[in-house]
């Protein structure tokens, strides 16, 4: 299993946007089976599943329910090895918007860690805070580009300016107001607008990060060649109890 952990020191980059949109187009491509870890304090992640029909990809419980314990140092590191064992191929851990002990553990534990920047001038000055939390990983840091302003001189400024400091993604993921409105229904962009700009922008990030996961696999990049699919997965094994409580939901509804 390979880990994708998504993290930065400032808030509002768009870390759990990146996550859920991304994990729902690594399944979609056939990367899955998929798991997500919500590592933030504030749940954005947990709280989109919470709202999804679909079960995939899977987002796994950290804590029982109930459970509002901070999480500790160990924990995230027991989650993912319990997904490798359960037979995802796929994890990706949101962050939250600082440099505690949780967030240098999922960094510790990533294959790739992707790194979103808004495309504006307060997130370019912080940027210094956030390699200040990626600077010792081992693992490739690639940053992402977002909430950028099409035709904008700044979204070309700041691709530059970050990559003075480490790979840049090809694929800039700009404003959208779809972005929000997959959100509240518990949807990637993809499958609320399948044929719009931003499903476009969304796939071409996983196509990026598809091919760093290969080399830092040690593999050789390899292009798509077939036109994405929808996935139909049957996960069989859940990690805590997030799934009986989503069906004890529809069920109530």
């Amino acid at each position: 299993m390979q880990t994708i952990t998504i993290a930065c020191r400032k808030g509002g980059a768009g870390k759990t946007t990146i996550a859920r949109n991304l994990a729902v187009e690594a399944e979609r491509q056939g990367a899955g089976p998929v798991a997500m870890l919500d590592a933030d304090a504030m749940r954005g992640l947990a709280q989109w599943w919470e709202s999804r029909k679909a079960e995939v990809p899977m987002l796994a419980a950290l804590r029982q329910l109930g459970d509002k314990r901070p999480l500790q140092r160990g924990e995230l590191a027991a989650a993912v090895q319990k997904l490798q064992a359960a037979g995802y191929r796929l994890c990706f851990i949101d962050t939250a918007p600082e440099a505690g002990p949780i967030v240098e553990e999922a960094i510790g534990l990533a294959d790739l860690v992707l790194v979103p920047v808004n495309a504006s001038p307060d997130d370019l000055r912080a940027i210094h805070e956030t390699l200040a939390i990626v600077e010792t990983v081992k693992a490739p840091k690639v940053f992402v580009v977002n909430h950028a302003t099409r035709r904008a001189t700044l979204t070309g400024l700041v691709a530059v300016k970050l990559s003075q400091h480490g790979t840049v993604a090809e694929t800039t993921i700009h404003r959208a107001e779809v972005f929000k409105q997959s959100a509240i229904e518990g949807l990637g962009v993809q499958e609320m607008e399948p044929s719009g700009v931003p499903a476009q922008e969304i796939e071409g990030l996983w196509t990026y990060v598809a091919g760093r996961l290969r080399l830092a696999a040690g593999l050789p990049y390899e292009a798509p060649t077939e036109a994405p699919r929808k996935r139909g997965i049957e996960l069989t094994i859940q990690v805590g109890e997030q799934r009986a409580a989503k069906k004890t939901r529809k069920r109530a509804s």
